[in-house]
């Protein structure tokens, strides 16, 4: 989100009445300032609370951990910024007290003394928020927690094209664990390869979450974080790979077969294939995510086979927001939301299956962004 983006945000606190907002889920600050929360730190004191203060016609305020304070200004478009000591070499610091003194003095600028404030009370330390709640006893505080995650659902160029880059990584990984995926391998020996190969391309440290297994792991979980476990001939691989890049995810996925598969191996993979490209030629805008999980979910189950995961969701500053591609979720796709559809089943044995790709929601259907090699075949 850019400066000439922020009335959509004030649009928003209309709608709940919201006199203004602090806001202190790291994907709620990575939205509204541009700065992501590194994932990936040898620093000890970086972790501390990081919100951000809207008021209803005006930019947005971070208040920002002093360890913070020189990469934040570096990345974020927020002009005014707080900062608050969460580090001192010559004594221990209060973290908890500094930051609250610093949020009181942040909202008194402001002058707000009443009025209806909305915060996210998942990631509001209590510390704080009981606090707060002492320091205004004339304010209204209402938690709007995961409500801002539907405004983020419809993406800006700008935003698309910072998905776009992670996705691009999406692509770099699976083509290098589609290059090591061999009997003798381990599954973390692959992932730590692909890894690189993203941070390479990205050039900077990057956070890598999804899921890397073999074996029965993938017969039955579907997932689960690389291991020291070995390729066998004949069982699958699932390479889930979820690369974040400037605060912004891709998504994707592959299942590979360790050398030569079985026809019943190969058969799952068709059908799962199968029901991926249904997903795929239905979906547009207007359609509810309940119904694309249906027509997915249902291809599979006619022929037998089931998976107890969603069939795919949203994409951006969170690894998954809305719109839930679920049974029960009756929200309708709309232009230049970013999904993922990911069908998968896990029968049991040493050889479930899953494939994925990053989508852009256009007025004609699904433009895919990830653009990798979901054949079953590794050669």
């Amino acid at each position: 989100m850019r400066q000439e983006h922020f009335p959509r945000v004030w649009d928003w606190m209309d709608r709940l009445r919201l006199d203004g907002a602090l806001l202190s889920d790291p994907e709620s600050v990575c939205y509204l300032t541009g700065y992501a929360n590194p994932a990936d730190t040898s620093f000890p004191f970086k972790g501390c609370p990081l919100l951000v203060f809207v008021v209803q016609g005006y930019e947005p305020v971070a208040m920002v951990p002093c360890s913070e304070e020189a990469d934040f200004r570096k990345s974020s478009w927020v002009r005014t910024v707080f900062t608050y000591s969460n580090y001192d070499f010559r004594r221990a610091v209060d973290i908890a007290q500094v930051a609250l003194e610093s949020i009181v003095v942040l909202m008194k600028r402001d002058r707000f003394a009443s009025g209806r404030i909305g915060y996210e009370a998942l990631h509001l330390p209590a510390c704080l928020y009981e606090g707060l709640r002492e320091q205004f006893g004339r304010i209204y505080w209402i938690d709007v927690g995961h409500r801002l995650a539907r405004l983020r659902a419809v993406k800006t160029p700008d935003e698309l094209e910072s998905i776009c880059r992670a996705a691009h990584l999406c692509d770099v990984g699976q083509a290098r664990v589609r290059e090591l995926t061999a009997p003798g391998m381990t599954e973390i020996a692959i992932f730590s390869d692909a890894r690189a190969c993203m941070e390479q391309a990205a050039g900077q440290r990057i956070h890598v979450a999804g899921d890397l297994v073999t074996g029965e792991r993938s017969g039955v979980d579907g997932g689960g974080l690389p291991g020291a476990d070995s390729l066998v001939p004949g069982d699958l691989l699932i390479s889930d790979l979820v690369p974040r890049l400037s605060g912004w995810w891709g998504d994707s996925c592959a299942t590979l077969a360790v050398g030569e598969p079985s026809a019943e191996r190969r058969q799952i993979h068709r059908l799962v294939a199968d029901a991926f490209q249904i997903g795929r030629d239905v979906a547009k805008p207007g359609l509810k995510a309940s119904e694309l999980d249906a027509h997915v979910r249902g291809y599979l189950e006619k022929h037998g086979f089931h998976y107890h995961h969603h069939t795919g969701h949203g994409v951006g500053v969170a690894q998954a927001e809305a719109p839930w591609i679920v049974p029960d979720n009756d929200e309708v796709l709309k232009e230049n939301m970013v999904i993922t559809l990911e069908p998968g089943t896990y029968p049991g044995g040493r050889g479930g299956v899953r494939i994925e790709d990053l989508f852009l929601v256009t007025r004609d259907g699904l433009e895919a962004l990830t653009h990798h090699d979901k054949r079953l075949c590794a050669g």
